[in-house]
């Protein structure tokens, strides 16, 4: 469970207190406002939050998007499992089969690989930049996996990126 919405005011009581949801009238429709000393406002770049205790206000962040986009983000940023690529291991007759360790993921299955050291890169300055070398146990076919997540992204690199755009 994420909430982003509450007070960020540092000095008030209420921060990161969060705004608890309206309470019901006996019609069962919701009631005026939010619990807790907070408030809607409505502004011309939309809809905010509003601590009545500090009069500070923050625009509201639909907890939801942020989590589902927080997830995407660490997915496209994390380390890609690598697996043997071979696709036709030659068998006594001509006929190409792929390997039994084909897709087989190294994270998930690192007892059908074998670690062979590590490859420096070549490009000078960036000669502290690795890859890990992998053998694959059944068709002994070699690749490597980067050891750092940004090798081979030469632009932006060592820019920081901005991860999220909030659309009014």
């Amino acid at each position: 469970m994420v909430q982003l919405n509450h007070c960020k005011n540092l000095n008030c009581e209420k921060y990161c207190i969060t705004a608890k949801n309206s309470t019901k009238n006996k019609d069962d429709t919701p009631k005026r406002g939010l619990g807790n000393s907070y408030k809607l406002t409505s502004t011309s770049s939309g809809k905010v939050l509003s601590c009545k205790l500090c009069k500070t206000s923050t625009r509201l962040i639909n907890n939801r998007a942020y989590t589902l986009e927080s997830l995407r983000v660490q997915k496209e940023h994390a380390l890609g499992g690598s697996a043997c690529s071979n696709k036709s291991v030659k068998k006594c007759r001509g006929k190409g089969k792929p390997c039994k360790n084909f897709g087989e993921d190294i994270f998930n299955h690192p007892d059908k690989y074998i670690k062979k050291g590590i490859n420096y890169s070549t490009v000078k300055g960036a000669e502290h930049i690795g890859s890990q070398r992998f053998e694959c146990k059944s068709c002994s076919k070699q690749f490597n996996v980067p050891l750092d997540p940004q090798m081979g992204h030469k632009k932006y690199s060592n820019q920081p990126r901005t991860v999220f755009i909030i659309n009014k």
